[in-house]
C-alpha cells in the first residue's frame, strides 16, 4: 500500500496546508479552520506582496461565509449570497482573489458592482 510524507494511507484523510503567523498584540486571534471532506466548505488563503493574510470560507449549501485577515485584526467578516458584510477595502489582487474563490465555490461571481465600486473609491488600482 503507497503512503504519502503524513504515513497516511490511501482512504486516509490528510493535511493538505498548515500557515503560521506571528499573533499581534491588538489583534484577535487568527482563526484556526480544519476542513474535512464533504463538509461542503470552500476555504481558501492568500498572502498579498506585503506579506497580509487573508482567509475567507464559504458554505457551498447555505451561500454564506466569513473573511478574516491581518487588515480586519482577523476578526470574521460576514459574507452572504455573494456581498461582504462590512465597508471593507481590498486592492485588486485581493479582490481578484476572493472574487475567484466565490466563483470556485459557488459558481457565481461575487454581489455584481463589487469590482466597480472599490474601483469608484480608489481601492483597486490598473
Amino acid at each position: 500500500m503507497s503512503t504519502d510524507t503524513n504515513n497516511a494511507t490511501r482512504g486516509d484523510d490528510c493535511l493538505v496546508l498548515s500557515v503560521h503567523t506571528r499573533q499581534q498584540p491588538d489583534f484577535h486571534k487568527p482563526p484556526q479552520i480544519t476542513r474535512r471532506p464533504g463538509d461542503g466548505q470552500y476555504v481558501g488563503y492568500f498572502e498579498n506582496a506585503c506579506g497580509e493574510l487573508w482567509v475567507v470560507v464559504i458554505d457551498r449549501r447555505s451561500r454564506t461565509g466569513w473573511l478574516s485577515g491581518h487588515e480586519t485584526g482577523w476578526e470574521r467578516v460576514p459574507i452572504d449570497h455573494g456581498e461582504v458584510q462590512a465597508d471593507l477595502i481590498l486592492n485588486t489582487e485581493e479582490s481578484r482573489w476572493l472574487d475567484a474563490c466565490w466563483r470556485a465555490a459557488t459558481g457565481d461571481p461575487m454581489r455584481p458592482g463589487l469590482i466597480e465600486a472599490l474601483m469608484a473609491c480608489g481601492g483597486l488600482g490598473k
